[in-house]
């Protein structure tokens, strides 16, 4: 792990403050998940609660010993090596919760975050899946990264891929989206997906508040783009939805999440958007899953990580 110091003024923020600082900042971005807000809270008052066990009161402290605080919450004594499966899971959320609130805190009172990103543990990967469905606390994370690097035209480029991603779209159609293909109305905002013919259909998918605030701040950021100018992927002698374009945003994704640690062999550029469509099974259905995806109901269920011969029985639930 790195020991990159933060600045004197971000280490010295009072653990206990710090929620004050990320509730502030979700708010402000809207990174935050409805359903995941109370386990995020619940997940970092533990995390508070070891900290405080072991000496540990400021921001400084808790990331440059963040491996003896997961150490102390799951009793683990080697973290970076191949505990249970279980506990492996319990190690990513305590990690994942942590760096998101000191993320989002950090840049709320306006230090510089990439100490804190050097200074993030590396896990051994978190399943036995290929190509999972990111997790809630792995997709607050990035929204957070996403709402910080959107601020700056040079970072922006894998805040709007992510963006995109996280609202249902591939990575392939993603390079093909423009300004034209976005309806910003305050009642229903929409992206069109343009789809391909290799079985995925072209849709219309609703955008959420933070996925409206990331799409704005990149199309405001080049005051000389045209509607049909593309916005996330740039064009010099690869046509937008190539496989060659295809390659150049799925690097882009995965510098994205490589950033935050989020790199282990069970995830992939695809998993943003098998997340998304794995939460709209077990909030609006099977029904509404499959319109995301733009695939047949048993490629859904793939995607989503559920077994395809239960795929016609699950029944919905508020959050998983």
């Amino acid at each position: 792990m790195s020991s990159a110091p933060l600045s004197p003024t971000a280490a010295a923020i009072p653990l206990r403050e710090l929620l004050g600082e990320f509730e502030v900042f979700a708010a402000a971005h809207a990174v935050t998940l409805d359903h995941h807000h109370p386990t995020l809270v619940q997940t970092w008052n533990e995390i508070t609660q070891a900290a405080t066990d072991l000496g540990i009161l400021n921001t400084g402290a808790l990331l440059t010993k963040l491996p003896a605080v997961l150490a102390h919450l799951t009793g683990q004594k080697n973290v970076t090596g191949y505990p249970a499966l279980a506990v492996r899971d319990q190690l990513h959320l305590y990690r994942n919760t942590a760096i998101t609130v000191i993320l989002a805190a950090a840049a709320m009172v306006g230090v510089d975050t990439r100490p804190v990103l050097a200074c993030i543990p590396r896990l051994k990967q978190r399943s036995q899946s290929r190509d999972r469905p990111l997790t809630d606390d792995e997709i607050t994370l990035l929204r957070v990264l996403a709402a910080i690097r959107i601020a700056d035209l040079s970072t922006s480029q894998g805040a709007t891929v992510f963006a995109l991603c996280d609202a249902g779209l591939t990575p392939t159609e993603t390079t093909q989206v423009t300004g034209a293909d976005i309806d910003d109305s305050p009642e229903c905002p929409l992206v069109q997906a343009a789809g391909h013919h290799q079985g995925l259909n072209a849709r219309l998918l609703p955008l959420e508040e933070f996925h409206t605030a990331i799409l704005a701040e990149r199309m405001s950021q080049d005051p000389a783009r045209r509607p049909r100018d593309t916005l996330s992927y740039c064009p010099r002698t690869n046509k937008p939805g190539s496989a060659a374009a295809a390659a150049s945003v799925s690097g882009i994704m995965s510098r994205f999440m490589d950033a935050v640690q989020i790199n282990e062999g069970d995830v992939s550029p695809a998993s943003p958007r098998a997340w998304r469509i794995r939460h709209t099974w077990f909030i609006e259905g099977p029904e509404a899953a499959t319109e995301k995806s733009g695939r047949d109901l048993d490629a859904t269920a793939r995607l989503a990580d559920i077994r395809s011969e239960i795929a016609q029985d699950v029944t919905p639930v508020e959050a998983f």
